[in-house]
């Protein structure tokens, strides 16, 4: 009906493995190729692919916590489109967090109606298209890479939904959009061009930005060194990024002031270009300090 574009991608996995955009039958045939009776990220086996139509417009991840089909939301972000021109890498850039508007929100709540999605965190990704909302995808399972959003929000999906279990009367009478930010937040997709190294030095730089807030994804584990025997950035090892799961991990920034948050975001990128990250070769034998 929509003609190429498309996208292929495994019915159960995630992190933007196996996804490739296709612009014709032999694309799809070589995508399908590629991604059956291949162990997937979460470890499964695939046995299907969904082939889905490639969306243009503006990008939202939605999470949400429900109780007997009283839906809540915790939390919207929004970023960059990821699909790559090559048809290959799905490329994060960053998400921002965004305030939902009401078309977001009844279109949200719609697609967990129309699912069945009545308890439990979910995980919605929606392009807002020209011709309005169009569901991505809904994972009946909370966010990853959480908590993010607490300094801005002052809860998150994780909090919500033990709310919801613990004390249901607590959750019932929460607002069912997340309250206004108190900061900007965006959390940056770092990017790396080479097989090599991200330095304890880069990290240390990374987490002296003026809006640093933390670590995600692949660098979770660590934590500005707090003086005591042992807490210290270690090297990272990492390669060429493709996609999510090829990502260095990510920074969290937040700042009231949103010119402040850019040019941390600038700085960042920057530092990529030049000096971020070292390669194999300029890095010698320097593995037993690999994380």
């Amino acid at each position: 009906e929509h003609g190429y574009p498309v996208v292929v991608k495994p019915v159960d996995s995630s992190g933007s493995d196996g996804v490739r955009v296709c612009r014709c039958d032999q694309d799809i045939e070589q995508a399908v190729a590629s991604v059956l009776n291949v162990v997937n990220a979460e470890g499964s086996m695939n046995t299907m692919v969904v082939v889905e139509e490639l969306l243009q417009g503006v990008e939202f991840v939605v999470n949400t916590v429900s109780l007997n089909g009283h839906h809540c939301i915790t939390d919207v972000w929004t970023g960059p489109p990821k699909c790559q021109p090559d048809g290959v890498g799905v490329i994060f850039d960053r998400q921002d967090l965004a305030a939902p508007n009401q078309d977001l929100v009844e279109y949200s709540f719609a697609v967990l109606d129309a699912l069945h999605l009545r308890h439990g965190a979910a995980h919605l990704e929606i392009m807002v298209t020209e011709r309005g909302p169009v569901l991505i995808e809904c994972n009946a399972r909370a966010s990853g890479d959480l908590p993010r959003c607490r300094a801005s929000l002052g809860r998150d999906q994780l909090e919500v939904l033990a709310m919801s279990l613990a004390d249901p009367a607590a959750f019932l009478s929460l607002p069912q959009e997340p309250p206004p930010c108190t900061m900007q937040m965006a959390a940056i997709f770092l990017r790396s061009d080479c097989d090599g190294i991200l330095p304890a030095s880069s990290l240390e730089r990374l987490s002296e930005l003026r809006t640093f807030q933390a670590f995600g994804r692949h660098l979770r584990n660590f934590r500005p060194p707090t003086g005591k025997p042992g807490m210290r950035f270690r090297d990272v090892r990492v390669g060429p990024t493709d996609c999510l799961s090829t990502c260095p991990g990510v920074v969290l920034l937040g700042c009231a002031d949103a010119g402040v948050l850019e040019e941390d975001v600038q700085r960042i990128r920057d530092w990529e270009a030049t000096d971020l990250y070292c390669a194999l070769e300029a890095a010698g034998e320097n593995g037993e300090n690999f994380q």
